[in-house]
């Protein structure tokens, strides 16, 4: 009889043992790479810190974004679903979907001084989110690329703070609104077209008529549809308040008109400010048509 009751309490032993580790041993490993996710986010964070400690010295702060390039790639290469959202917790990273969201592009500055700011980033397709694509920037050597279509490695750099469907061929091809901090007298605006084909990425396509209420910024840009630009840039005086929006319904692009803020200083792009008007582009089947006044244009043209 003793022999059945010990039995039993080593039955009910057993049973209370794996209840408890059961749930432990199931948990094991998303416990652990939730753990390790948690750390390479925590050393993101403290190498992002680093990077953004503008009191600090030129070298310290690049020393900081060379560590953080490489926590960052661990921390994508496991974000198989990009499902992280970085930017929430990397203030100051930009991280922008397309409508379709399938891919994300991560796009930083690096401050080197008041006249130079460094930008990186990296694109992450959702179908292959192994495959990362690093952009160098390289817009260093060239003030304004209006005619070139560039790629990864030739970037114009700059923080990409939205993503559009093109209404132009719609194979892989969107429409990019970027911000670069040009100088300590001027910003740009940039207004460009990102094609995905075959898993690679390049930037630009001849689609943009140069806007006539704008002065030539680069060689070959005219006034004319025959020589079609593959980029906008958006000059304006530092610390002024410039809008670039893009409505998918009607194939609409709308940016606040630029004007001089007096008469002597029309080739000066950095004293062109917003005068409280708009200009803008329609889609004409073939390529992005300059219309002075897009409030004119009747919702069925």
């Amino acid at each position: 009889m003793r022999f059945r009751e010990v039995m039993c309490c080593r039955a009910i032993g057993i049973i209370c043992l794996l209840v408890c580790v059961s749930p432990l041993v199931a948990q094991s490993p998303t416990t652990t790479q939730d753990d390790k996710e948690s750390g390479i986010h925590l050393l993101l964070a403290e190498q992002w810190a680093l990077v953004n400690a503008t009191e600090s010295a030129s070298d310290i702060r690049s020393n900081a974004n060379k560590a953080f390039i490489p926590l960052l790639a661990r921390a994508l290469a496991t974000d198989v679903d990009l499902s992280t959202n970085f930017s929430s917790f990397l203030v100051g990273l930009f991280e922008v979907y397309p409508p379709d969201s399938s891919f994300r592009i991560i796009t930083w500055e690096l401050f080197v001084t008041d006249n130079h700011v460094r930008h990186f980033g990296v694109i992450q397709q959702r179908k292959s989110p192994g495959m990362l694509l690093p952009l160098f920037d390289a817009s260093d050597m060239h003030p304004y690329r209006t005619k070139e279509i560039l790629s990864r490695s030739n970037w114009y750099g700059q923080i990409y703070y939205n993503v559009s469907a093109s209404a132009g061929p719609n194979d892989g091809h969107y429409l990019l609104m970027g911000y670069d901090r040009k100088d300590s007298l001027s910003d740009f605006i940039i207004l460009d077209v990102l094609v995905l084909k075959d898993g690679e990425v390049s930037f630009g396509a001849s689609q943009f008529m140069y806007p006539q209420d704008m002065p030539v910024v680069a060689e070959g840009d005219v006034f004319s549809q025959d020589s079609l630009t593959t980029r906008l840039f958006f000059e304006h005086k530092e610390g002024t308040i410039f809008r670039l929006s893009v409505d998918e319904s009607s194939n609409m692009i709308t940016y606040s008109h630029l004007s001089p803020i007096h008469n002597s200083a029309k080739e000066t792009l950095y004293n062109y400010v917003p005068d409280g008007t708009d200009a803008g582009y329609r889609w004409n089947g073939t390529h992005w048509e300059w219309v002075p006044d897009p409030s004119a244009i009747l919702p069925t043209d």
